[in-house]
């Protein structure tokens, strides 16, 4: 696919794998506000984010009634998917992902501090010894 990185733009979501996440798409797509679909158990950024985000109380509202985007079969996935083909639906989520996407990508201050919130690691608040 040529330039993946506009073309998500065009849609309603993202699936995320159920071996590998989608890694550095799934990072574009919250950034530009489509909603990630994830199954249960699966390791990479998506789940991290998720996990590691102190959701508002609102929030958390419009997040549990899909389940928090997260499948555990296909009965969830095909649920979680006519949910998010409502526009309202899709775009308050991809509001809600957006933000908290922004708001923790403002807190990261250096590149080990980056690597250590992809792996779901606490950020190192030390600098490197400079030689």
């Amino acid at each position: 696919m040529a330039s993946p990185e506009t073309k998500i733009m065009d849609m309603a979501f993202l699936l995320d794998g159920n071996v590998l996440g989608q890694g550095v798409m799934a990072m574009e797509a919250v950034a530009g506000k489509i909603p990630v679909i994830h199954p249960n158990g699966t390791p990479g950024f998506y789940s991290s984010f998720m996990n590691d985000v102190a959701f508002r109380s609102a929030e958390k509202k419009v997040l549990q009634k899909v389940g928090f985007l997260v499948f555990h079969n296909q009965e969830e996935l095909c649920s979680i998917v006519d949910m998010l083909l409502d526009q309202a639906v899709n775009s308050e989520l991809g509001q809600i992902l957006h933000k908290n996407f922004s708001e923790r990508a403002r807190n990261v201050g250096t590149f080990g501090q980056f690597c250590g919130l992809i792996k779901n690691e606490q950020p190192h608040l030390s600098l490197p010894d400079q030689k």
